[in-house]
């Protein structure tokens, strides 16, 4: 019994598994995919392409490019509408410097309770942002947050209380945030069988006969 078939389904596992759990990559999902796909092909077909080496990778080749040409632009869609709602969110946020950095350097902050790449924002004057100092985020290019500090923000409201409200504006909505999370969890969670999500009236029947 030839084991290429086997050999090719489990590389393309791995290759999905290292996609979906350790480095997130278009061109790693479509080798994965390719992969079990010679594994199909070579057991479907195992006269001919048992041991033949050159042939399968030549498989390989070609179910990556069908892979690529029917998944590019379906999945480059998907994803720049995913990061354009996430950083809605991000921009307008507060975070503190973890260390101090340089105008012309990338630092890090402290957001939202993990560790980011941030730099100056290009309108600030700021000439450099001092270990534990607040920032705001104004934009997000690449994946690293451009920032500039709170101190500035108060200089240019009014008074103090617009950004104090705003910070307390923010907190709100992440608990607004964990709340809906936490009553989503809540309504998926079946109770002795019963999902109050899907069936509110057996819920209630099911507390009324408790009392």
């Amino acid at each position: 019994m030839s084991y290429d078939p086997v050999v090719w389904a489990f590389i393309g596992i791995t290759l999905l598994s290292i996609e979906a759990f350790a480095i997130q990559g278009m061109g790693i999902l479509f080798t994965g995919f390719a992969a079990i796909c010679v594994g199909v092909t070579v057991y479907n077909d195992m006269e001919a392409l048992d041991g033949d080496i050159g042939s399968q990778l030549s498989y390989f080749f070609g179910y990556t490019l069908m892979w690529g040409a029917l998944l590019w632009m379906p999945l480059r869609h998907f994803i720049g509408y995913a990061r354009e709602d996430e950083f809605k969110n991000i921009v307008g946020t507060f975070g503190v410097v973890h260390r101090t950095f340089g105008r012309d350097e990338v630092g890090y902050i402290n957001w939202s309770g993990s560790i980011v790449k941030c730099k100056i924002d290009e309108k600030s004057a700021a000439q450099e942002l001092q270990e534990k100092s607040h920032v705001k985020v104004t934009e997000v290019i690449d994946g690293i947050y451009m920032v500039k500090p709170v101190r500035e923000e108060m200089d240019n409201f009014k008074d103090r209380d617009t950004l104090l409200r705003e910070q307390e504006e923010q907190k709100q909505r992440e608990r607004e945030l964990a709340a809906a999370e936490a009553e989503k969890a809540a309504n998926a969670a079946p109770i002795n069988g019963i999902n109050p999500g899907s069936d509110p009236n057996g819920m209630k029947q099911m507390l009324q006969d408790r009392k």
